[in-house]
């Protein structure tokens, strides 16, 4: 391998023991960004052009995400960041799966050595783990082999009876499966050889009737194992996205090794600090980790019943919401409950059918009351509320916070471990867990506390605990120690909270801090949640040197620096330009330039672009107005992936108006939504709800600081919004 823009470049190829040819590069990338784009060329046409496996190792000057570099707040000012990678290609982790790197420590350089792919053969892995898949239940057999397994009989009390029958209906499931869809991808192949055939002996006998029907039955069998290996191959990729039925089984197929490359553990490095190389013990190790995380006993909750009598929540139900919520259960909220269900998912044995639906229509009910009952700060799970508000009250807020004048002003960036997975006994304390390791169960361990994943009363019941914060805050401000943040008196706004992202806004001043600290320990103590103070970050502005080193030393964090990431998005403290939009441009490139997409068909580029792609930008759309460069750029994208994949360097000519393209069906065009028309449509939404009265933390907002007593037809749009 070759390339002409870099300062070192070493290639080689070799054979392994079966013939098997591979290639191996070692790279020094340029310190010039463009530079290094062409570099990721050459590598990917060098990739496409040969057959090989292709193993890369090189200094790269770049980052591909944000927290891989600090930026020199440590105590000797190091900056540290993650440039040194290997990288590899389908065709290796097709022949090499059980295969790593190991980086070392740098000693006196400033590059990690790097010990290249350590290739464990002949590695054994334990069973794998039961999987029914949709296809087989629709077999005419299916419901027969379940129903004579189910009448046998079974004595002891309902619930081991039910326990030993679904024990049973899995065995026998087992033993049909093996011997019905025994190695799918042969039949497929088997199915397609007898189909060409057929249709070979038709092409010289085109009158034989027999051949015909023969033909007829074969297309038949074909179709409908095609069927069942493409939905095995989805089942295994874990791709959502994309429906069946498109022909993208070798899609699939990429994308199932891929996830099995990331998710493959083969060596751990156990909390003793020793190397772990075994499955069992890989398995052993994660099963003591999570079992003592989820044990009641490493809990940090104070049963402090004065401080609990002393909190006064802001809302309470009404005697007829508290009705509502007890009545007797109808059957449409049944089948409502039922239906809410993905079809592809199971509540697991732990948790029988009854239970499901009484949590489900629980969470229901709920849906409706929650409302009423959470600070509207909050807009996690709560219908009608939007991550959106969080985002843009927050960028109106950290405004100008560049600047050294004005009010002392501070905002903390809050991140709380052990989050909502861990704080809660009564969901889980029945249910039994094991962990997947390389596609193996261990384990089979008990939990006292945390929520279970996918129980829908689990959000709720975490918000609940959440205003537990906005309770205590509101007391340290009522108490006069607690000064709020400017431009938030009108609304007494103390921070935002969206699931365990909270960000809180307060005076730049020790009291306030030192206030917001007693509240946060409150919270802390009734919560069990744990405030990760290595992630945690302190903005401010205005606000003197001393003054901030003392905030800094109460509130025991980091003093961050902006622009930072929150909610998937740049926080800024001026306009949004062009250059605030090249990491979303970045991110969609790198996922249209990713190896797998070269195998989508026609119709799976249109899908991955209209409900993948959109909707990443979308989430931008909505919140920001975008800059016409921007805006170019992406439909650039979208346009040279339709047209010619993940090869979006390739110069294509495409012979349709974008415009045309972004048409409805009925007028010629593919339903791709324009997205200059999708932002100014994102954007009018925020003007309706303020024109619309919606009762929401972000129009309050504007109505109290910026509005006021005018006019909102009559105002006049700052430069600098964005």
């Amino acid at each position: 391998m070759v390339t002409q823009h870099q300062a070192i470049s070493v290639g080689c190829k070799a054979r392994d023991s079966s013939a098997k040819k591979h290639a191996m590069g070692f790279v020094y990338g340029s310190n010039d960004g463009t530079v290094r784009q062409q570099i990721w060329n050459d590598i990917l046409q060098f990739t496409l052009a040969n057959a090989l496996s292709l193993l890369v190792v090189r200094d790269y000057n770049s980052i591909l995400y944000p927290n891989e570099k600090t930026n020199g707040h440590t105590d000797d000012n190091r900056i540290l960041s993650k440039i040194d990678r290997v990288i590899v290609n389908l065709d290796w982790v097709s022949h090499f799966s059980d295969s790593k790197a190991d980086f070392l420590e740098a000693g006196i350089s400033d590059h990690s050595p790097v010990v290249v792919v350590s290739i464990l053969e002949n590695r054994v892995h334990g069973p794998s783990s039961f999987k029914l898949f949709k296809f087989m239940t629709e077999e005419v057999d299916f419901m027969d082999l379940v129903r004579s397994v189910w009448e046998e009989p079974v004595r002891g009390n309902p619930m081991f009876v039910i326990i030993t029958k679904l024990k049973r209906v899995k065995s026998r499931i087992i033993l049909w499966k093996k011997k019905r869809f025994k190695n799918i991808h042969s039949h497929f192949e088997n199915a397609k050889v007898l189909m060409n055939s057929i249709q070979q002996h038709i092409q010289h006998n085109p009158l034989c009737v027999e051949s015909a029907q023969q033909e007829k039955s074969a297309m038949k069998h074909y179709a409908k194992v095609a069927k069942y290996e493409e939905s095995v191959a989805k089942h295994k990729s874990r791709v959502k996205w994309i429906d069946l039925g498109d022909s993208n089984t070798h899609f699939f197929h990429n994308s199932t090794k891929e996830r099995y490359s990331r998710n493959n553990i083969l060596t751990l490095l156990s909390r003793q600090n020793v190397l772990l190389q075994e499955d069992t013990e890989i398995a052993a190790e994660c099963i003591d980790f999570y079992y003592s995380m989820f044990d009641n006993s490493s809990s940090t909750f104070v049963d402090d019943q004065e401080f609990f009598d002393s909190i006064n929540f802001e809302s309470i139900l009404s005697d007829h919401d508290k009705t509502d919520l007890v009545r007797p259960i109808t059957r449409d909220e049944v089948v409502l409950a039922l239906s809410s269900i993905g079809s592809r998912k199971s509540p697991g044995m732990g948790f029988l059918d009854g239970f499901l639906r009484l949590v489900g229509i629980i969470s229901l009910r709920m849906k409706h009351v929650l409302g009423k009952l959470i600070n509207s700060n909050q807009s996690a799970f709560i219908s009608g509320r939007t991550n959106q508000d969080n985002v843009f009250l927050a960028h109106e807020l950290l405004r100008n916070y560049h600047r050294t004048i004005g009010s002392p002003r501070c905002a903390l960036k809050i991140d709380l471990k052990k989050d909502y997975d861990t704080w809660i006994s009564s969901p889980i304390s029945s249910s039994r867990f094991s962990t997947m390791i390389n596609g193996s169960p261990y384990g089979f361990f008990g939990a006292k506390r945390g929520l279970r994943q996918g129980c829908p009363l689990s959000p709720y019941l975490f918000v609940m605990v959440m205003e537990i914060l906005s309770v205590c805050l509101k007391k340290q401000v009522e108490a006069g120690d607690y000064g709020l943040h400017p431009k938030c008196h009108q609304t007494a706004l103390t921070h935002l909270c969206f699931a365990d992202d909270v960000l809180v806004f307060c005076k730049g001043d020790l009291q306030s801090t030192s206030a917001f600290n007693t509240a946060i320990q409150q919270f802390i103590a009734c919560s069990s949640l744990e405030v990760s103070k290595e992630k945690s970050s302190s903005f401010s502005s205005a606000v003197n040197e001393v003054n901030l080193q003392n905030i800094l030393s109460c509130l025991d964090c980091g003093d961050g620096d902006l622009p930072v990431r929150y909610l998937g998005l740049t926080l800024l403290t001026t306009r949004l330009s062009f250059k605030d939009c090249i990491s979303l441009i970045d991110k969609v490139t790198n996922m249209v330039q990713c190896w797998k997409y070269i195998s989508l068909t026609y119709a799976g580029r249109l899908a991955l672009i209209k409900h993948v792609l959109h909707g990443m930008v979308f989430y931008w759309l909505s919140c920001f107005t975008l800059p016409k460069k921007a805006i170019h750029c992406l439909n650039s994208i979208f346009k040279r992936f339709l047209c010619a994949g993940a090869t979006l360097y390739k110069k294509t000519n495409f012979l349709i108006s974008w415009d045309n393209v972004c048409t409805t069906y009925k007028e010629g065009g593919l339903a791709i939504r324009d997205i200059q028309t999708t932002n100014e449509a994102a954007g009018m939404r925020h003007i309706w709800e303020l024109v619309s009265e919606k009762e929401s933390v972000c129009t309050d907002w504007i109505k109290s600081n910026l509005i006021k007593d005018k006019d909102f037809w009559s105002l006049k749009c700052p430069q600098d919004a964005s």
